[in-house]
């Protein structure tokens, strides 16, 4: 740090997790962040996928949260690319499995030391295992009607969804990362592999 003349970066990836399980050591941490920024030593970034989470911070006076998109399938493809996986392949996985989920991405790199198909399939079917726990935990079955609608529409509006499953359940959905709050009130599915693994059980009839 006095070698360069820089506060040491930091950067947590994934905060919605510590505000969905501990709320309060996020805000202890908010605090050392805080501690950290007026002694100048300690950035901390905080990444988040959740609409709700800048709202928390905003409470804190060493928190300056600002909101970045999503990044396009594009970017995804090309951020694969420049770790060795060639277009073609990328694009495929992108389209059903990664998306814009930056973590999923760099799973994705760090295990693209086999060939494509036992990438693709080893990698869904880990994926696809933890959605399976997640659901029986909840004790929804995967082809509940609400999951079929949310197929057909995409997103839907959180008081339409109590129309077809309880709020609590949805409240559990969110916690479980199966579903995401946007903060317009609706709800839709996490990530494009959740979107893909509901497709698969609903639509095409296959056994996973």
């Amino acid at each position: 740090m006095k070698e360069y003349k820089h506060p040491i970066v930091l950067i947590l990836d994934q905060v919605d997790c510590i505000a969905k399980k501990d709320p309060k050591f996020l805000e202890i941490l908010q605090d050392f962040v805080k501690d950290c920024a007026d002694k100048g030593f300690l950035v901390i970034i905080f990444i988040t996928s959740e609409g709700f989470i800048p709202q928390i911070m905003k409470c804190r006076d060493a928190m300056i949260p600002f909101e970045v998109g999503n990044i396009s399938d594009k970017k995804a493809v090309k951020f694969l690319q420049n770790f060795g996986i060639d277009q073609k392949n990328a694009k495929v996985l992108v389209k059903y499995l990664a998306s814009e989920r930056f973590t999923l991405l760099m799973e994705l790199q760090a295990q693209y030391q086999v060939n494509f198909k036992i990438l693709f399939e080893e990698f869904k079917k880990q994926l696809f295992a933890q959605i399976k726990i997640n659901l029986g935990m909840l004790g929804i079955p995967k082809n509940h009607k609400f999951f079929i609608k949310l197929i057909e529409v995409g997103h839907i509006d959180i008081k339409q969804a109590e129309t077809i499953i309880s709020l609590n359940m949805i409240h559990k959905l969110v916690e479980a990362n199966i579903l995401k709050e946007h903060k317009d009130y609706t709800v839709f599915f996490h990530s494009r592999y959740i979107d893909t693994y509901f497709k698969e059980v609903i639509l095409s009839n296959i056994v996973i």
